[in-house]
């Protein structure tokens, strides 16, 4: 990868818009040969970059900043304003880099800075148009938070048209979530009563599920509204895993696929229903330190790093994102007293558990002085202690605060603390309050009980809106009762 400590972005003055001209003229033919006519290129050149099209835009407050790798310009991008009132958002024109910076990282630094001047400027939304056939830019938009939202067919004159899609950058957001986690496919046995030892039983149902922590947790932050890259590993079977993940808009481009099979969970289910399970961790222990490279590369300042502990490589993963300067969020579940004295847990930032896990990590029981103990533990750390039914308690240093769960009718638990955690986590990198949060998190963990399913229960953030008359925590949400 690029050092990118020797590349630099800077605004252009009016006087170097020849620069961009110039790079233009090398760059936009490079990047959309293949896709477009050689006679379209020409034109659209001809159009966009040509005589004083580029002054104007700049005399009209079009920002244009140039990508310097050593002393060379290698590329640009420009924003302006689209819309007017409520409606006025940031719109990406161009980001074109030099064929020869690309998966180096530079265009991700770039992204970046455009969100970033953006978001100075108090724009809360930025949009752009990608050609629909251009993947290698579609993939990094994605990556770097966009979505696409609709898509256009945009005349151009001389006979010619775009054929694009419309994406969208939530600017609200303060970083991602790069989700370090499991993924296991579930196999789910309805029987007519709990099995005994030596018996052979036939079962009434079967069906396989998509499920593992990890996985139910990265489409909750997804369904949040946050981008949401997964890193995780899955075998010859588990292409299911991955698709139910995209669909749900979790970024799967670091997700690897090896030849040891797919974690899986055979889910017994008696007449009464209670269940036995017999997990196998497969893949998810097959995760290896080159994957780790890959996602601390990915990394940037704001994101943070989620981990369960159902995947090998966990402590490393904690402190190696720690040295860079990540967030990391640690949901200590399944618990594992063996674990403790090799997890860094001093280098984590958010600590997740729920009661069963905070009393075996703590010692003690009671929900106040599990927070109180592990404060006390793990300075500077939050900790989150979900409650069930009873809310939320969370403590960092000497700060205290507890959320509520709005009442509900209990259909089924499985995935709730999961998308508790999503939520939770989108409230920190939306920059509400600790208690706000919270609050966030226990709606949509109340929102995920009131129906069947673990992954398929998770609500979207449109459902909080619709629910409670907003996403958001605080007084302006009404309460209600569901059920």
């Amino acid at each position: 990868m690029k050092n990118q400590h020797t590349v630099s972005i800077r605004p252009a003055a009016r006087e170097e818009l020849h620069v961009i001209a110039a790079l233009a003229g090398t760059i936009w033919p490079m990047t959309y040969a293949g896709i477009l006519g050689a006679d379209q290129i020409e034109y659209m050149l001809e159009m966009m970059y040509a005589g004083r099209v580029l002054e104007q835009e700049y005399d009209t407050g079009v920002r244009f900043f140039l990508i310097i790798d050593g002393d060379k310009a290698v590329g640009f991008f420009s924003f302006g304003v689209e819309g007017d009132g409520k409606d006025k958002v940031a719109k990406l024109h161009k980001l074109y880099l030099d064929a020869s910076r690309h998966g180096q990282g530079i265009g991700s630094l770039a992204l970046r800075r455009a969100a970033e001047e953006a978001r100075r400027a108090g724009f809360r939304r930025m949009i752009l148009d990608v050609n629909r056939n251009n993947a290698r830019a579609i993939r990094a938009y994605e990556r770097n938070g966009f979505v696409k939202r609709e898509v256009v067919d945009i005349p151009i004159g001389n006979g010619f048209e775009m054929n694009d899609f419309i994406m969208e950058k939530d600017l609200t957001l303060s970083g991602r979530i790069l989700s370090f986690g499991s993924l296991n496919l579930d196999l789910i046995y309805q029987l007519p009563h709990a099995l005994h030892s030596g018996e052979t039983l036939q079962s009434k149902s079967y069906r396989v599920g998509a499920g593992g922590k990890g996985a139910n947790q990265s489409i909750a932050a997804a369904r949040a509204g946050v981008t949401t890259l997964h890193i995780g590993r899955i075998g010859p079977e588990g292409e299911l895993l991955r698709e139910n993940l995209s669909r749900a808009g979790v970024n799967v481009s670091l997700l690897e696929k090896g030849s040891t099979p797919t974690g899986h969970a055979v889910i017994l289910i008696d007449e009464n229903g209670n269940n036995s399970i017999v997990l196998y961790p497969g893949a998810n222990f097959e995760i290896t330190p080159e994957q780790l490279d890959r996602v601390l590369r990915e990394a940037a300042p704001g994101d943070i790093l989620l981990l369960q502990n159902e995947t090998n490589l966990v402590a490393e993963a904690i402190r190696r994102a720690h040295a860079a300067g990540i967030r990391v969020a640690f949901n200590f579940a399944p618990f594992d007293v063996a674990a403790v004295a090799a997890l860094p847990l001093e280098q984590v930032d958010f600590l997740l558990v729920n009661e069963v896990e905070g009393a075996g990590l703590s010692g003690v029981s009671e929900p106040e002085k599990i927070v109180d103990e592990l404060t006390r533990r793990y300075p500077g750390c939050t900790v989150v202690l979900t409650l069930g039914p009873d809310g939320a308690l969370a403590g960092r240093d000497a700060e205290r605060c507890r959320a509520a769960s709005p009442p509900v009718k209990v259909v089924e638990t499985t995935g709730a603390g999961d998308t508790f955690i999503g939520y939770f986590l989108s409230g920190v990198l939306r920059e509400r309050s600790l208690k706000e949060s919270l609050e966030l998190g226990c709606r949509a963990a109340a929102l995920s009980v009131s129906r069947p399913g673990a992954a398929e229960s998770i609500p979207a953030r449109e459902e909080l809106e619709t629910v409670f008359g907003t996403a958001e925590a605080g007084e302006e949400g009404r309460d209600a009762r569901m059920g």
